[in-house]
């Protein structure tokens, strides 16, 4: 599992691997979950050894991520093209870049919407331009299937509290359908978060790239690196994620890995910088799981100098913004090292256990009330 999720894997290993005896349902199971069945296709379909029906499977998945990625990355092309031409500055993160530029195939990193950053004061000539491509600021009704308008109140929340705006979706009109979805980002924090990042100064240190034929902007090496790191922290410290299996997923630590080693990363600066917004933890407790997984990801010379005990204090602990509504405070603990719980399918059960036992019966044994309000009651806090 952990060889099959790297971009650029030793290839002799995995068919030495794939020549002993493999639990093929446990794998096609563990790769599922940990969205690595593309890359997992891509480094077996030529191994005599690996059974062809498995093959099957995994090119007929394959086939179908490549359908829908090439469609998602001509129109987000598209939608870039667009901004270059009115000379918007729109900052590309996360999974369109990679899957662009660092796995250089939509197929091989799905990616479900495209993320950017704007200042705010172009936030309405970005607006213009997803609106003039029929794009809207709605939500997918599960029951209707249809686009559902989000309202005055959610529009406010998300700008006031989340770090982008409400999402703007659209379909495509041929077929096959795929749905489209574009997140505004004019910060990189919620208003719970214990950090902040210095948006003018990461806007200002943004650096000219391309994909496809479009002039684009990315984050710096060290921005876009932070980003990753803290992006993919919150997953893992959010119980709704740990609970959909969503929480620490193999595909976003080998973005991690691949992104570092095609990139030139000035360790230095990306911890003084970090520890400049209170980013670090974030950092050491991304990075350090990512070196227990791969153990190519840091340098050694520096990770040798990390304080062991720190990391594996901060490895244990759950914070969840979304609960507490600050990033401070623990709700759980886990009692699995992260390896373990990694390919645990039943770590939410534990999760689940710790935030019932460690958060929430102290609290209530001590005489707080649990409330729980829908969003746009005048009463949330």
């Amino acid at each position: 599992m952990i060889e099959t999720s790297k971009l650029h894997p030793d290839e002799a290993d995995i068919r030495g691997m794939c020549a002993s005896s493999l639990d093929w349902t446990y794998i096609l199971d563990q790769a599922y979950r940990h969205n690595t069945l593309p890359l997992l296709h891509h480094h077996v379909q030529n191994v005599d050894s690996v059974a062809g029906h498995v093959k099957l499977l995994l090119a007929s998945h394959y086939q179908l991520k490549q359908i829908i990625g090439e469609k998602k990355m001509d129109e987000f092309v598209a939608v870039l093209r667009a901004f270059h031409e009115r000379g918007i500055r729109a900052i590309v993160l996360k999974g369109v870049y990679l899957a662009a530029s660092v796995y250089r195939h939509a197929a091989l990193r799905p990616f479900g919407d495209m993320d950017i950053l704007v200042r705010k004061e172009d936030a309405d000539s970005v607006f213009r331009v997803l609106k003039a491509m029929d794009y809207t600021q709605s939500e997918f009704d599960r029951d209707t299937g249809e686009q559902k308008p989000l309202g005055q109140e959610r529009l406010e929340g998300y700008e006031h509290e989340l770090q982008h705006y409400g999402e703007f979706r659209k379909r495509s009109a041929s077929k096959p359908v795929v749905s489209f979805s574009i997140d505004v980002h004019h910060r990189l924090n919620t208003i719970f978060d214990d950090f902040s990042y210095p948006i003018e100064e990461v806007v200002a240190r943004a650096t000219r790239d391309t994909i496809g034929d479009v002039p684009v902007y990315r984050l710096s090496n060290e921005d876009f690196l932070t980003h990753l790191c803290s992006h993919l922290y919150w997953h893992t410290q959010s119980l709704r994620d740990i609970l959909d299996g969503k929480d620490a997923q193999l595909l976003a630590y080998s973005d991690i890995r691949s992104f570092i080693q095609t990139h030139d990363i000035d360790w230095t600066l990306l911890f003084d910088r970090a520890a400049a917004t209170k980013l670090d933890k974030a950092l050491y407790y991304t990075l350090h799981h990512g070196q227990q997984i791969y153990g190519d990801i840091v340098p050694d010379a520096l990770y040798e100098t990390w304080n062991q005990d720190y990391l594996s204090d901060i490895s244990r602990s759950i914070h969840d913004r979304w609960i507490t509504r600050n990033s401070k405070i623990k709700i759980g603990k886990w009692n699995q090292d992260f390896i373990a719980r990694l390919f645990n399918p039943e770590r939410s059960s534990f999760a689940l256990s710790s935030f019932y036992e460690d958060y929430l019966e102290p609290i209530l044994h001590r005489g707080a009330v649990l409330k729980v309000v829908e969003m746009g009651d005048p009463d949330r806090m």
